[in-house]
């Protein structure tokens, strides 16, 4: 047996962040920046009709309010493993509930959040996908092919010699992370920094580069604490 099993360890962050001195991404200090609340789609499947932003347009602090309208045109996203390279507001189309179909930038976080609650959304809906109830897309691999082979649940549980019956029920967001979800993104001449919420830097530096049209080494993705 391993002689760290049972064996204390000290991580090195462990006191930043237990003292609340750990910069995370929403924390870093950039001068002058602006802030971004997104609005999320309330339909699973479907596509925007029309948004109506003239309120939040003329609220206090607000400089832009983005949709699929006016959003500017962003380059072709690498396909993720286990992922879609779908990309939001750049048509009506919406895939799922909770995907942005609005941006509102203001001055402060508390101006951006109050007019992205002023914008009315309409849609026309289509039937949603459920899960187990559609056909599996394969979005591509991670490591080895997916196995979807699919057996006879039934003649399974009749054959079975135990059968255990329950129902079990999660909220859709359960995991509890220490950083918010957050980015920062700060230009410097053609040279982009981004301070990111984030578990694979080096996947959001090929994304970013691919869609906003720069070399990839035009691009520093930064994450200290994840």
């Amino acid at each position: 047996m391993s002689p760290a099993m049972g064996t204390p360890l000290s991580r090195k962050d462990g006191p930043l962040k237990v003292t609340g001195r750990a910069t995370y991404a929403a924390d870093t200090p950039v001068p002058g920046v602006l802030h971004a609340v997104l609005v999320p789609a309330t339909i699973a499947n479907g596509w925007v009709q029309r948004i109506d932003a003239p309120a939040p347009s003329a609220a206090p602090g607000v400089v832009a309010v983005l949709t699929h309208l006016n959003m500017p045109r962003l380059g072709e996203a690498p396909s993720p493993p286990l992922g879609q390279p779908f990309v939001p507001m750049q048509s009506n189309v919406v895939l799922y509930e909770g995907q942005p179909v609005a941006v509102v930038v203001a001055g402060t976080l508390e101006q951006a959040e109050q007019a992205a609650r002023l914008v009315s959304v309409t849609y026309e809906t289509a039937k949603p996908v459920v899960f187990g109830q559609g056909e599996v897309k394969q979005a591509g691999e991670w490591f080895a092919p997916p196995d979807l082979r699919k057996g006879d649940v039934e003649a399974g549980l009749t054959a079975a010699d135990v059968k255990v019956e329950q129902t079990y029920a999660m909220p859709s967001r359960h995991h509890n992370p220490m950083e918010p979800s957050a980015t920062i993104a700060s230009w410097d001449g053609d040279r982009l920094t981004l301070h990111d919420a984030t578990q694979w830097s080096p996947i959001v530096r090929t994304v970013v580069s691919a869609m906003f049209g720069v070399k990839p080494e035009q691009v520093r993705v930064l994450c200290p604490f994840t």
